[in-house]
């Protein structure tokens, strides 16, 4: 959230960077507020796409450890031959574990995980024979 905070200082900035240029040429009262408005209509969504894009990977990062976590705690997986993705808040399991179960258990630990939306499970069962 402080990026936030940083985000819409910068915003407020350039804004008032905007009045003080617009205020230095011989333009109308009018011109000069529309232009100060589509500026700083500009730096806000551009400001909130930056924030959002920032939250997400934080977001990601967050879940994946959060996977990680609970899979290392699961009593019987190799959680170190499991490698965990995440991207928008869907996890991708790749790897290989022991068996079937294991397999299905993996999915099952990262789907109970708070924040995510769903689970690709591209785990391999290792063959016996």
């Amino acid at each position: 959230m402080n990026t936030r905070k940083r985000m819409t200082l910068l915003a407020a900035m350039m804004a008032a960077a905007g009045l003080m240029a617009a205020g230095c040429g011989e333009r109308s009262a009018e011109r000069v507020g529309t232009s100060i408005d589509r500026t700083t209509s500009k730096v806000a969504a551009s400001t909130e796409a930056a924030v959002d894009k920032a939250a997400s990977a934080v977001g990601d990062a967050a879940i994946t450890g959060s996977v990680k976590t609970a899979l290392i705690a699961e009593p019987g997986l190799k959680a170190l031959e499991i490698n965990v993705d995440t991207a928008g808040g869907i996890v991708t399991l790749t790897g290989t574990v022991d068996s079937s179960a294991n397999k299905a258990r993996a999915v099952q630990v990262a789907q109970a995980v708070t924040g995510v939306v769903s689970v690709v499970d591209r785990l391999e069962a290792k063959t016996t024979g």
